[in-house]
């Protein structure tokens, strides 16, 4: 934290030098850092007079934000008592202020409700008399008020996509709130803001928008309102907003929105792809975050996104928005329900449960065929014979029985499935051979023939 003038907050003591010899001095406690809400904040100066001092009366400053200077805050005088200005009631409401008498050593300021409008700079003034000098000001250096605020989950988390076919479309986002917001934003001015994002990132068409505060310098000022009263100057971020009404397809982009307090000290927003309850690993970054903020309580309202391209890989997966800060509780997120993609069948595989082509009757009474495939909508089985050319199976698994060497010949494995009104399909295929027990042991005295030529032996 800085002070006027971008000066670093810290302790410092206002010396005066007489004859070589150090005087007088007026020392005020470090750089305060409170959670908001905090009770009995206290503020204290500590005081050295030198012989010869009289002491006239102590004053405490805080900066006036529209005034951009120091404005007296409450004094401590020996006759008069102890008293808040104006601008201090404004502050702090009912504070406590130590008596001071002519050999006070310390005055202090102590106050409960540690909130925004304390979150400034304050400083001691001393006023003293000698013989020689009737008026003698000696002042501490400044020191500052943080206010550490937790973050809150986060509002919401929409989703957005723009489809890879941009002719399949439609004017719908989907979004997920959190049970209570944390902010309620006002809007008072538009600004455009454009993110962009190089590499693997994409960003999708312009078609929606939505509002975060930011800071705005307009601000009213008297002397108990000054920078007391909030103002927004709103920002208007405009995201791709272009969904199919048929559903989330492979290789569309997809720009995830999560808005929502992310306390003082600023944390951030953090994105995490979840299936069936564990993290899936993902390589996109946030590619811009806006920040913002909110007077009111000094915490940061903020807007993070993230895009990445869909994949079949994705289909089910939820994507998790948290709170990253080290005042963020467990369960700071907010979630999407699962997402379902549409993709197409793969290339089907087929699995015989024997691992084998070849079979022989009166061993083998059955063949067990299984088609395996994947897509979203789940695939259709068909299953086909060469000779003659017909259907035998709509099943994924399909079972050969009471075999005949006229069973042999080409299976083919067919797989479709369809969305937004297109149908894909996919075939692969097995021979499968089925001989008699004659024809294994004559294949099997050729084979063994073979290998003994193989071997440079003769066989007549």
């Amino acid at each position: 934290m800085k002070g006027l003038n971008n000066q670093p907050f810290g302790l410092l003591v206002i010396f005066v030098i007489l004859n070589g010899t150090v005087a007088r001095q007026v020392q005020i406690n470090g750089n305060i850092t409170e959670k908001i809400g905090t009770n009995g904040t206290m503020l204290t100066c500590n005081l050295t007079l030198d012989h010869g001092d009289h002491l006239i009366s102590v004053w405490m400053l805080a900066t006036n934000m529209t005034l951009r200077d120091f404005e007296n805050v409450a004094y401590f005088d020996p006759d008069f008592g102890s008293k808040l200005k104006p601008y201090g009631t404004v502050l702090f409401g009912n504070a406590s202020l130590s008596s001071v008498n002519k050999s006070s050593k310390s005055v202090s300021l102590s106050f409960d409700d540690l909130n925004c409008k304390h979150s400034r700079l304050y400083k001691y003034k001393l006023l003293v008399k000698t013989v020689d000098y009737p008026n003698i000001i000696t002042e501490s250096e400044a020191i500052g008020i943080s206010i550490q605020v937790p973050p809150s989950k986060p509002d919401s988390v929409s989703l957005f996509h723009t489809p890879a076919d941009v002719s399949v479309s439609s004017t719908s986002n989907i979004d997920y709130s959190s049970a209570s917001p944390s902010t309620v934003v006002t809007s008072t001015e538009n600004e455009t803001v454009s993110a962009s994002e190089t590499g693997k990132q994409n960003t999708a068409s312009v078609s929606n928008n939505f509002k975060i505060p930011t800071p705005g310098p307009n601000t009213t000022s008297s002397l108990l309102q000054e920078d007391i009263s909030t103002s927004f100057r709103t920002t208007t971020y405009y995201i791709p907003k272009s969904t199919t009404a048929q559903g989330i397809v492979e290789g569309d982009n997809i720009t995830v929105v999560c808005t929502g307090d992310v306390g003082n000290p600023k944390g951030i927003h953090f994105f995490q792809k979840y299936r069936n309850g564990k993290i899936v690993h993902m390589h996109e970054k946030v590619y811009a975050t806006l920040k913002s903020e909110v007077y009111k309580n000094c915490s940061f309202y903020q807007t993070s996104i993230l895009t990445f391209k869909i994949t079949a890989a994705d289909n089910n997966v939820v994507i998790r928005c948290a709170v990253n800060s080290s005042m963020a509780e467990p369960d700071m997120y907010v979630e999407t329900e699962p997402i379902e993609v549409f993709y197409p069948v793969r290339m089907p595989t087929i699995i015989s449960y024997q691992n084998k082509t070849d079979y022989v009757l009166g061993e083998d009474t059955s063949i067990h065929l299984a088609c395996k495939s994947d897509g979203n909508p789940k695939p259709s089985y068909f299953w086909y014979t060469e000779n003659p050319k017909q259907q035998v199976s709509s099943f994924e698994n399909f079972t050969l029985t009471n075999l005949n060497v006229t069973n042999s010949g080409t299976y083919t494995c067919k797989v479709n499935n369809t969305f937004h009104g297109d149908t894909y399909q996919k075939a692969t295929f097995v021979n499968i051979k089925i001989i008699n027990t004659e024809e294994k042991l004559s294949i099997g005295m050729m084979d063994a023939k073979n290998t003994l030529h193989v071997h440079g032996v003769c066989i007549l």
